[in-house]
């Protein structure tokens, strides 16, 4: 009988292996020489490099192997001489703007070469391995040309926004130097450009610590406030805030998010951006609290019950010296709720200075989820609001127990900061959900509470508050003043779905119910550029629409 498992079939087999494993190999060396580098084994990424392996190994054409792992081995090259460098993972935004500076590009890098010099052994040395294997096997097959383009035009497919090209700072770079590869084919295909705007410049307040501080930034989930007792909703659904509210120490108002939904909203309350298609800003962590903290000697957490792929979006991952969250080796926990947010900084020990975020997930749908109890009941119109304010029940409760714990610190200073990463419509309008680019989505809660009286006057002093304002007030606290040249007084800009601007944006001017705002470009395409509107007007090609993240 013919043996259907041949020892050059285990051989093969065995190849392929090592080829998936040498894809990734240089997320492990180049981890060994730059601590601050993080990544996490991601099941899917190596469901990915796995048909890729295969692909190159079985492969008919030789020539075409050889291309594909020629331009790997250039774009994890670039890759991992961007993250040496910077700090953070290369997007295709930072390719295009490397092209229109490439001068200066070459010149500094030859003069930072010796920071980076580890980077061409750690990507080199698997490489040479698999052009080995490449040029040695003889197993050749039409189907496996077919499999390694597959498994490469994945990478771009079903890409809706250049927004779903931004790297994952935690997943092998293998997975992010193709998304950015693509995302430059995409954006040149759709001429997408970088508007010129003029650099942000942070300056050193020369504020001197000489106390315990903590700065506790609590980011919630799909809060809506009309539905918040604590605003003047009817049913009681934040007795707990409300009780809260009575401390002179606590300020809360109603203000804009930066996006209209939870990925382009982080970028801008966790960066301090302004305007929504910044593209040279979205892609540096220059102004990222994160690294602003970590600057000044702070101890930093970030601690999340949502998905782990939301820190893309946070950035600042190198300047985070503890992570947990959901989906994420680098916690070596299990599951994370909003209930045990504070639970696991409790389990941590804090420094004299700490920098604290605790991102929500409570109130996402589907809200059944969070309710604990059933007190309200009878909207016979739409049990959706029901539930939703029974799950606000829960959110304060979680929300009010946070406040409690820090606001006990009976030394040094305490700044404990909440705001949604977006509004959720109930029926505003005809709509629900959140991601429609209209006012009402972007309206946020905000709540502070803090012993310093000043921190507390300066959020007073803004304007209309937005998560741009806040950014720039946590900021100076951290002892840093971010200039932007480029804004402008009493306009606040709220993205759309995607943070570069490319799903479209809203502008306001002037304040209060009376300001106006003009949407420009859209995703819709139904809606004209500079598109004038009053503020909560809905289009009537977006009502009766659910929207999702």
């Amino acid at each position: 009988m013919k043996k259907i498992v041949t020892a050059e079939t285990v051989r093969t087999t065995a190849i392929i292996l090592v080829m998936a494993c040498l894809l990734v190999a240089p997320d492990f060396i180049f981890s060994m020489f730059n601590k601050t580098f993080k990544h996490s084994v991601d099941i899917k990424v190596l469901f990915l490099v796995l048909p890729i392996g295969c692909g190159l190994i079985l492969n008919k054409y030789r020539w075409f192997s050889f291309f594909v792992v020629s331009l790997l081995l250039i774009l994890q090259f670039i890759q991992f001489s961007h993250i040496a460098y910077f700090g953070t993972p290369m997007t295709h935004y930072s390719i295009y703007l490397a092209i229109q500076e490439f001068g200066e590009v070459v010149v500094e890098s030859i003069n930072s070469i010796y920071r980076c010099f580890y980077v061409l052994p750690a990507v080199l040395a698997p490489f040479i391995m698999m052009f080995y294997f490449i040029k040695t096997e003889r197993c050749k097959s039409i189907c496996g040309t077919i499999l390694l383009a597959s498994s490469l035009l994945y990478f771009g497919y079903n890409r809706i926004s250049l927004e779903r090209f931004m790297p994952n700072e935690i997943r092998f770079s293998i997975d992010n130097s193709l998304k950015t590869l693509f995302g430059c084919i995409h954006m040149i295909l759709t001429e997408d450009k970088v508007k010129k705007y003029v650099s942000y410049e942070t300056f050193d307040i020369g504020k001197a610590f000489d106390e315990p501080t903590t700065i506790v930034y609590i980011i919630g989930e799909s809060v809506n406030y009309r539905h918040m007792s604590l605003f003047g909703y009817e049913r009681d659904t934040t007795p707990l805030l409300k009780d809260l509210a009575k401390s002179d120490n606590f300020y809360y108002v109603m203000g804009m998010a930066g996006g209209v939904n939870t990925l382009s909203s982080l970028k801008f309350m966790m960066n301090a951006i302004y305007e929504p298609d910044n593209k040279r800003q979205t892609s540096s962590d220059q102004t990222n609290l994160f690294k602003l903290a970590k600057s000044r000697g702070f101890k930093t957490f970030y601690i999340s019950s949502q998905r782990d792929n939301v820190l893309a979006s946070i950035g600042g991952v190198g300047y985070i010296d503890v992570i947990i969250n959901n989906g994420s080796n680098i916690s070596k926990v299990g599951k994370i709720s909003d209930d045990q947010l504070l639970d696991q900084i409790k389990i941590n020990e804090l420094g004299d200075l700490n920098f604290i975020v605790l991102h929500q997930r409570c109130m996402h749908v589907p809200y059944s989820d969070w309710v604990e109890e059933a007190r309200f009941d009878g909207n016979n119109e739409d049990d959706r609001i029901d539930k939703y304010d029974n799950a606000m029940l829960k959110n304060d409760r979680i929300i009010s127990k946070i406040f409690g714990h820090f606001n006990g610190q009976k030394v040094g200073k305490f700044y404990i900061i909440w705001t949604s990463d977006h509004n959720e419509l109930l029926g505003e309008d005809g709509l629900y959900g959140h991601g429609a680019l209209v006012k009402k989505v972007a309206e946020v809660p905000f709540m502070i509470e803090s012993n310093d009286g000043t921190f507390i006057d300066d959020i007073r002093g803004i304007g209309r508050m937005s998560h741009y304002g806040l950014a720039k007030a946590v900021a100076k606290v951290l002892g840093y003043e971010i200039k932007n040249p480029n804004e402008v007084n009493g306009m606040i800009y709220v993205s759309g779905a995607d943070f570069n601007g490319l799903c479209g944006y809203m502008i306001f001017e002037g304040g209060g119910d009376d300001c106006k705002a003009s949407l420009c470009r859209s995703s819709e395409g139904a809606l004209p550029q500079s598109f004038e509107k009053d503020c909560g007007v809905v289009p009537t090609s977006l009502k009766n629409v659910q929207f999702k993240q």
